[in-house]
């Protein structure tokens, strides 16, 4: 669900609480988005729309509170539902088909641990810029257009099966056992003989030319990028969905510009020790969607954006109800997507319903049986 939407009202892109305090008039740091008014209910299905596609039929997503704890656990949303009850996105819209409370696509942040200070920083920083003339609201509408099209022309069919990037993940984890010494009758002769490691020898070693390849191409399957992968499979196998990886260039210079400002700006340090790690906070979708628009409206100089940075940086004085831009990660798919395609070449003879412990299991089972076979026939010696 986005966690910003277009104010035809107030030509603007707004977070819940930011369109909240301008209608009402109430301070943001009053505004409750726990519990929202039927009025406001009204007026949002008049006014919003969803910030990528324009789809019309905004319904406002209450924020969840810990009835336990009494801390908000979910952040106040948007949802756009079409007359007949259906998802009224636009079918290339990156949320699409996400419209449900319980679905998080991966351009949005999953707000089941409280990272709301992000969210505020980002918001600051945003309106800042908005503030200074760093970029505009019609900038901020002009690259939501301009992804939308980016989905449009560029696009690919997936067909792999949902189950092959995991397969190839638990075959990677083993791919060094490909180069042991092959398997001979004798060996179980050795005291404490690693059995189980030479049936996974055996299984491992026709998977070679695949983990070759991915070291060549440098394709990690790391858990959450099969994860991704795996999750868009089930939502777009056999139709035709973004091609994420035309933006690659475009993904390395947002990943330096938001290492620059995580390790620069004072603020996100402090985020950044709070997440434990920069990782953490330098892949959030919030820090993409900021460092994404300082590119966007830099021609993708990343000199340039990182000078816009640093002046938006500096604002002291900022009206936290300019605007917004939260949620957008033109990129979340282009690494995922790569690795779909990388195996849709070279993945062709991995099974999906390959299950690395089964065929180790019943390939220890045929070697120990080898093994018994040379003792009952006397040990004889290889010519």
């Amino acid at each position: 669900m986005p966690l910003t939407a277009y104010s035809r009202r107030f030509a603007a892109e707004l977070d819940l609480e930011q369109w909240i305090s301008r209608v009402s008039g109430i301070p943001i740091g009053g505004v409750q988005t726990d519990a929202i008014d039927d009025r406001l209910r009204i007026e949002a299905s008049e006014d919003l729309e969803c910030p990528s596609c324009a789809a019309r039929g905004a319904i406002l997503v209450s924020a969840g509170v810990s009835k336990r704890t009494q801390r908000r656990v979910r952040q106040g949303t948007f949802r756009f539902v079409a007359p007949n009850g259906g998802d009224a996105h636009h079918p290339l819209c990156e949320f699409a088909g996400v419209d449900e409370a319980a679905a998080m696509p991966t351009a949005l942040v999953d707000f089941q641990s409280p990272k709301d200070w992000l969210m505020r920083d980002i918001r600051r920083l945003v309106c800042a810029g908005i503030q200074i003339g760093a970029f505009t609201q019609a900038d901020m509408r002009s690259m939501r257009l301009w992804f939308l099209e980016e989905r449009k022309v560029s696009q690919v069919t997936l067909s792999l099966d949902p189950r092959v990037p995991g397969v190839v993940a638990d075959i990677w984890k083993w791919h060094g056992m490909a180069s042991r010494v092959p398997f001979a009758p004798n060996h179980g002769d050795i005291p404490g003989f690693d059995w189980q490691a030479a049936a996974r020898a055996d299984v491992i070693s026709p998977f070679r030319p695949l983990t070759e390849k991915m070291i060549e191409l440098r394709q990690w399957p790391r858990d959450e990028l099969v994860s991704a992968a795996s999750s868009l499979l089930r939502r777009f196998r056999g139709v035709k969905t973004f091609d994420a990886p035309v933006l690659s260039a475009k993904f390395a210079q947002t990943e330096r510009l938001i290492d620059f400002m995580v390790s620069n700006y004072a603020t996100l340090a402090l985020s950044r020790r709070r997440a434990r790690n920069k990782v953490q906070i330098a892949t959030q979708p919030p820090c993409f969607a900021l460092a994404s628009l300082l590119l966007y409206v830099s021609d993708w100089d990343l000199s340039a954006a990182a000078d816009r940075f640093t002046r938006l940086s500096m604002v002291s004085d900022v009206d936290e109800l300019a605007g917004n831009l939260m949620g957008l990660n033109p990129f979340s798919d282009v690494q995922p997507v790569a690795l779909i395609k990388f195996l849709q070449e070279h993945a062709l003879d991995v099974e999906p319903s390959f299950d690395m412990t089964t065929a180790v299991n019943e390939q220890e089972a045929k070697l120990r049986a080898v093994y018994r076979s040379w003792v009952d026939a006397g040990r004889p010696e290889r010519h």
